[in-house]
């Protein structure tokens, strides 16, 4: 398509979740362990799933493909009962696949085909991978830019579908600010940012309650939201 036939064909931008969350976005989830980073992800599989608003803003609801390989199942169940209950959810009724620690690894060929398969069948609006070390199995160095661009390799052939794909992952423990740091602290190499479209730091500051912080930023501070 020639640039001019490009820049004067409409493109308007869809949320997953209106302001927040672009639709077909790779969005990666990072904080340090234990400020609520699956709990965040797995509130918002129940907000897409239900089509329930969160934090007040609208959501495209639609079928949810969540893999969780860093809770254990007995504490993942809990939280989702816990999560559906909350929001007066019938659970049953609920579009949303959850597979937890069933060994997926994405690094590996058989595992990545399972996971295309049910892409394929359910055409999920949204895929939750938390977490990145664990998904993408033991072999995945985090610290090397050529693995980093493997895992986002995978994430686009998850984004072609469509889908909305999530992905969490772990800060480094350094000392830093989360607003203005983000890549510094961010474990491993920059090249996850780099390979996602979308970013969010989390963190807990004393009794506040936890803020996202949404990256990258061009031209506008970090835009906080509350929940």
């Amino acid at each position: 398509m020639k640039f001019k036939d490009f820049i004067e064909t409409p493109h308007t931008r869809e949320w997953l979740i209106k302001g927040l969350i672009p639709k077909g976005h790779v969005v990666l989830i990072a904080g340090l362990p234990g400020v609520g980073k699956s709990w965040i992800v797995d509130a918002i599989a129940i907000h897409i799933a239900s089509g329930k608003p969160f934090l007040e803003l609208p959501v495209i609801q639609g079928q949810v493909t969540l893999i969780d390989e860093d809770t254990p199942t007995d504490e993942l169940l809990n939280r989702l009962e816990r999560l559906a209950k909350g929001l007066n959810i019938n659970a049953d009724d609920l579009p949303l696949e959850v597979h937890s620690m069933e060994n997926f690894n994405l690094n590996d060929d058989k595992s990545l085909q399972k996971l295309e398969q049910e892409v394929s069948e359910l055409k999920p609006t949204l895929v939750i991978l938390d977490c990145l070390s664990q998904i993408m199995g033991g072999d995945f160095n985090e610290d090397s830019a050529k693995d980093a661009n493997k895992a986002g390799r995978v994430w686009n052939i998850l984004k072609s579908t469509g889908a909305t794909v999530f992905v969490t992952h772990h800060l480094n423990k350094r000392e830093g600010n989360l607003t203005t740091d983000f890549v510094k602290l961010l474990r491993g190499s920059g090249a996850l940012v780099a390979n996602s479209d979308t970013a969010f730091g989390i963190e807990l500051r004393g009794n506040n309650p936890t803020r996202f912080n949404i990256y990258p930023v061009v031209t506008f501070p970090p835009k906080t939201v509350t929940p």
